[in-house]
């Protein structure tokens, strides 16, 4: 008897410690977010219960609370409820009707009823809570100030902020007489106050209890703490709903940061902060950032969560709205539906979250043109914001907003404009007249006063708008790298547009509205580099001698990028090698931030530009030619076509003359960008025999005035005049006396030389004759101020003819690879050939594959004699010893500090994204289609019909003579080659495409490496030294570097003292396009480094005439003409130097040869033709350009 007592007893006892052991280790579990098995002890604990006190205990009530209380945790509502309900019964039986503990199980059902929206049941229980805790524990108790404290976040939830701010006050000053100033419950209720305030757009009172509320859970708590966490979240949040994004930045990641740590990579609150963080890169624009984030914390809350709960929903509806933003419906619908229907069926019908769902869910349809699906949604949403939230709430203002949106789209314009002017007072009163969402109301309501026509209140609301974005730009400038900024001015490009539409469409007689628009230009354009500059120029002035440990930094990251970028991994070191580069990248743009943060001058807010400034700062007699290509507007059009082709506007602005502003529509962009392309393949190509040295007496159709004149005269051709016309005719009446044009070009502008361009319709003058050419990224680029870095220039320096092949060993990575054919550069070979195969014709080209791939990854920088003369004779008019040879190192060129000039004469790359699959893909197309089906084709494909593809056809055709013997198909495509080469205006008798003679082709090993790289400064570079050593896989010596440097690593040199950088080099103006922000390559690199003045070339041009036009230029500095006519001079002396002048000196004859032996002109009886020019034609001399901030000065 007494034994079974003991035998009982002991085991129950054994139960009683098992259940202390799992309360202790369930509430652990709990606490760091592993609900899941909190859970399956919790289930456990209540089974002991049970069998050590029956179904009716106060530890059996305890029990079924705790298990409900991880249930709501988890989303699981519906098991949560039975035992919230089942515990409230039991306590009330057990313990009587009035209880703490029937308070406490009163106010857990309450919690339950609130997380699922049943607001009405969840009120009376609140309010009886806190009642009987009144009762029970007097007036007076901790207890009571939280009843007070989550009665007030119902009526928060639905709206009732009147009735909610005077519990959450007297709850904290309960707290603060109950428990003291300093306490974590106080640290709470100052939150929890903080919020309502946010909620109501009290954003003033919200932030100082947020910020006192952050310093006391730091003093009690320590600064690592989950409180300290849920704080930095609170107030980066309140940051980033008023607009302040930069100061919400570095909360929301270090929230994050010590969520992980304190928590563990795999917790809600840790899913919680990745989706916080990502909406705050989505409102800014980097979606790119977003994305994982997104994706990370949808994954994690699924994990963790279960796949029905209300967090899981928001993080789907949080996607969604990504893949929404950037284009991709397809995606975005199935999430939308997917949250919305989970929400309604985890929180009912009525719940903000539902109607924040109704409302994404229409805004996608809308986007898509479903207007008929989109109404009903919009209005349900609406209406169910007011009914939950009151008629006072951002989210009321954005319902208003989107539903006018819509009617706007669809022409019901009498509804759309009540509906907007109450969303635009909304958001002014709630979150401030400086706020992001107030500059889209004020842009929405003046798209709608635009389509009513009502243009001058459209222009003022817009110009409104442009004010409010220049505060977020300058705000979000401060505290970006220049990935971000680029991304920002994305997100607000619209705006822009909008402004520069109406203003074309409507206002183009009004010189107020003109200037207007002028100045707008002059503060946007290019104006990534300018900050960029404005930090890299701060910097070296010596001011923040304490930020140059960080900048040497941030050097060194973006030098060890360039030679990762520049490193070829083995496949099996892929994953590894695109981490260590996804690193390097992070650190260089949070460095970039870090630096950005701490320079004033980043702010821009010293430069002012208007056209005030800029016309005071133009040189005196000249007048800027500003361009801008823009997206235009048809404010009168349905959504889905409001956007209308991209056009090309011209601002005129004389010197000293800022009320005479000229605008001037051009046309739409692509007839521009395809006459400038037509251009630029011509003049880039070397002519023909178009010099006739033997001018041939029998030939019947020669007229007298040429046998008189003695030579060819270049005449330009019908789509330069054509050109001519649109882009600079009509421009012309505004030009006046004026011969000193300054031109700041847009858009692929960039890449046209203007001076090339037809004085007339003759096409025998060009513009050269007559005007003074020089170039600016923008005007606001004339008023660059100098800091001075409190040291002179260094000695010129002068870097030419580089030994490409300079002496290496062979390097591990090559030794692994074996064999020389897997040495050269790797390029991707997953091309698919299976169509090509169908038929028997194709079955020979189908396997040239890997030929054409070896061939293209086996181009060299070839050998630049011209270069070494140049270099020889401009080091000795300046009296310096030039680097040539085995000496033009990466290094020296690294290593300088502000030469006074630098001279690099080398060969210059920039590697297009282009995939070489998709010339593939339409040879074979056109290989296997029938001959009447080529025209329709090839207009489907028409930015593939360039030289690139001439080139791969003969790469082909070459291939198919000397691996398959196959004349016939190798001479279809040489015809038909010569046909698409008529077709884009080039001579179907250019001889086959030479490695050495194309150093700039775009496929070659060097080049298709590069273009791996999304980064087009990482794209563009000077091959120096080693380069054909490092791509043959060999190691080059240390002060050799890489073998060329990156327009990256220029953008971070010292050149704030240079006064002239001149780049005799292949390509080197070229690069990656972006309208609105110039030409990234390197152009833009030697801008940021400080260079005053730079020269450089549009397309590829011959050295030794390179040679003779840099030497004539130098000469033209030293005599004392400033730095653009110095240009002009020497290209004029090139149009115009004749045989017989050539012929009297080294140079000049070396030229002749070179020519003769190309075809280019005709050897026989050169003394009869003395007065021909042979370098008259553009391909010599046109590509040049003069761009910088002192083009007057010598």
């Amino acid at each position: 008897m007494v034994f079974n007592w003991l035998r009982n007893s002991v085991a129950q006892l054994k139960k009683i410690i098992r259940t202390r052991q799992l309360n202790q280790k369930a509430f652990q579990l709990y606490n760091i977010g592993q609900y899941k098995q909190a859970v399956i002890l919790a289930e456990e604990l209540l089974q002991l219960a049970r069998e050590l006190w029956g179904d009716e205990h106060p530890d059996v009530a305890t029990s079924l609370n705790n298990l409900a209380g991880l249930y709501k945790s988890m989303g699981r509502y519906c098991e949560a409820e039975p035992l919230y309900v089942e515990a409230l019964g039991m306590r009330k039986r057990l313990l009587g009707p009035e209880h703490p503990d029937v308070a406490s199980s009163l106010n857990n059902l309450a919690g339950l009823y609130k997380s699922i929206g049943r607001y009405c049941e969840a009120e009376p229980l609140l309010v009886e809570a806190l009642g009987m805790r009144k009762r029970l524990l007097g007036d007076e108790h901790p207890d009571v100030a939280s009843s007070l404290n989550n009665l007030a976040a119902l009526y928060e939830s639905i709206g009732r902020y009147c009735e909610a701010e005077p519990l959450l006050v007297e709850a904290l000053a309960m707290r603060k007489r109950l428990l003291g100033d300093e306490h974590p419950d106080v640290a709470s209720s100052l939150n929890n106050l903080a919020a309502l305030y946010e909620s109501i757009g009290r954003y003033c009172e919200a932030e100082p209890l947020y910020v006192e509320a952050l310093g006391m859970s730091k003093r009690l708590l320590g600064p690592e703490h989950p409180n300290v966490a849920s704080s930095l979240n609170n107030l980066a949040a309140l940051y980033e709903s008023i607009g302040r994004y930069c100061e919400a930045e570095p909360l929301l990641v270090e929230a994050l940061a010590m969520r992980k740590r304190l928590l563990g990579d795999e917790h809600p609150d840790v899913a919680s902060s990745l989706n916080n963080l990502a909406g705050l890169y989505k409102s800014i624009g980097r979606y790119c950032e977003a994305e994982p984030l997104y994706v990370e914390a949808l994954g994690m809350s699924k994990r963790l969560l279960g796949d029905e709960h209300p967090n899981v929903a928001s993080s789907l509806n949080n996607l969604a709205g990504l893949y929404k933003s950037i284009g991709r419906y397809c995606e975005a619908e199935p999430l939308y539906v997917e949250a919305l229907g989970m929400s309604k069926r985890l929180l009912g019908d009525e719940h903000p979250n539902v109607a924040s769902s109704l409302n994404n869910l229409a805004a996608l349809y809308e986007s898509i043109g479903r207007y008929c699906e989109a109404e009903p949604l919009y209005l349900e949403a609406l209406g169910m914001r007011k009914r939950l939230l009151g008629d006072e709430h951002p989210d009321v203002a954005t319902s208003l907003n989107n539903l006018a949106g819509l009617y706007q789209s669809i022409g019901r314009y009498g509804e759309a404009e009540p509906l907007l002017v109450e969303a635009l007072a909304i958001n002014k009163r709630l979150l401030g007249p400086e706020h992001p969402d107030v500059a889209t109301s004020l842009n929405n309501l003046a798209g709608l006063f635009a389509a009513t026509n009502r243009q001058n209140e459209a222009l003022a609301k817009m110009k409104a708008a442009m004010k409010i974005d220049d505060g977020m730009i300058q705000q979000i400038f401060t505290i970006s790298s220049e990935s971000d900024r680029l991304s920002y001015l994305q997100t607000i490009r619209n705006h822009f547009y909008g402004f520069l539409s109406l203003v074309w469409g409507h206002f183009s007689n009004s010189q107020e509205a003109k200037q207007e628009a002028l100045d707008l230009v002059l503060r946007r354009k290019s104006l990534t580099a300018t900050a960029l500059a404005a930090q890299n120029q701060a910097i070296y002035s010596g001011n923040y001698p304490h930020l140059e440990a960080e900048f040497k930094q941030l050097q060194s990251l973006s030098n060890q990028i360039a030679h990762l970028s520049w490193s070829q991994p083995l496949p099996e070191e892929r994953t590894a090698y695109q981490q260590q580069l996804g690193q390097l990248q992070a650190e260089h743009n949070q460095l970039q931030k870090k630096l950005a943060s701490q320079v004033p001058e980043i702010q821009l807010q010293e430069q002012q530009a208007n056209r005030h400034t800029v016309a005071s700062a133009l040189p005196a007699g000249s007048i800027l030619v500003e361009y801008v290509r823009f997206d235009a507007v048809d404010f009168h059009a349905p959504r889905e076509s409001r956007w209308q082709p991209a056009r090309y506007l011209a601002f005129i602005l004389p010197a000293g003359q800022p009320e005479q502003i000229e605008m001037i529509d051009l046309g739409e962009a692509e007839n521009i960008d395809r006459l400038i392309s037509v251009l630029r393949q011509s003049a880039s190509t070397q002519p023909q025999t178009l010099v006739s040295l033997d001018m041939g007496e029998d030939d019947e159709d020669q007229s007298e005035d040429e046998e008189d004149s003695a030579f060819l005269k270049y005449k330009s051709s019908p789509e330069a005049i054509e050109l001519s016309k649109v882009i600079f005719d009509k421009i012309l009446p505004y030009l006046n006396s004026h011969q000193n044009l300054i031109i700041a070009p847009d858009g692929d502008l960039n890449l046209l030389p203007f001076q090339i361009l037809p004085l007339n319709t003759t096409g025998e003058e060009l513009l050269i004759d007559k005007y003074n050419i020089s170039y600016l990224s923008s005007g606001r680029d004339i008023l660059r101020s100098r800091i001075s870095t409190k040291r002179p220039a260094s000695a010129p320096m002068i870097i030419a003819d580089p030994d490409f092949n300079l002496a290496g060993e062979i390097s591990k990575q090559t030794r692994r690879r074996g064999d020389a054919e897997t040495r050269r550069i790797e390029i991707p070979r997953k091309i698919s050939f299976t169509q090509a195969k169908e038929t028997e014709k194709l079955g020979a080209v189908a396997t040239l594959a890997p030929d054409l791939l070896n061939t293209l990854a086996a181009e060299t920088f070839s050998p630049a004699p011209g270069t070494r003369i140049l270099g020889e004779r401009v080091a000795a008019k300046l009296g310096v010893k030039p680097y040539l040879g085995a000496d033009a190192l990466e290094s020296h060129l690294l290593n300088c500090q502000s030469p006074s000039i630098l001279l690099i004469a080398t060969h210059g790359y920039f590697s297009k994204e282009i995939q070489l699959q998709d010339y593939l893909n339409l040879i074979l197309v056109l290989l296997k289609c029938p001959s009447e089906q080529e025209a329709e084709i090839l207009q489907k494909n028409q930015k593939l019909i360039d030289q690139n593809l001439l080139e791969i056809m003969e790469i082909v055709a070459t291939l198919l003579e000397e691996k398959h013997q196959d004349q016939d198909q190798a001479n279809w495509f040489r015809n038909f080659a010569a046909q698409l080469a008529t077709t884009i205006n080039e001579s179907s008798q250019q001889p086959p495409i030479s490695n050495q003679n194309h150093p700039n082709f775009p496929y070659q090993g060097r080049n298709s490496k590069i273009s791996n790289s999304e980064d087009p400064m990482l794209r563009s570079g000077l091959a120096l030294a080693g380069a054909n050593t490092r791509l043959s896989g060999k190691t080059l010596p240390p002060q050799a570097g890489k073998g060329l440097i990156f327009a990256q690593e220029i953008a971070t040199l010292d050149l704030w003292e240079n006064e002239i950088s001149v780049l005799s080099a292949c390509n080197t103006a070229m690069g990656d396009v972006k309208a609105g922000e110039g030409v990234f390559g390197m152009r833009r690199a030697f801008a940021l480094a400080g260079a005053k003045t730079l020269i450089m070339s549009l397309w590829s041009v011959p050295d030794k005439a390179t040679a003779l036009l840099m030497d004539r230029f130098f000469n033209n500095l030293q005599q004392g003409l400033d730095r653009a006519s110095a240009l002009k001079e020497a290209q004029n002396y090139l149009r115009t130097v004749t045989v017989r002048e050539l012929q009297q000196f080294s140079l000049g004859r070396e030229i002749l040869e070179e020519m003769i032996s190309r075809g280019t002109v005709s050897g026989d009886d050169l003394d009869n033709q003395a007065e021909n020019r042979p370098l008259e034609h553009p391909f010599f001399w046109g590509a040049w350009i003069c761009q910088g901030d002192k083009l007057s000065e010598g």
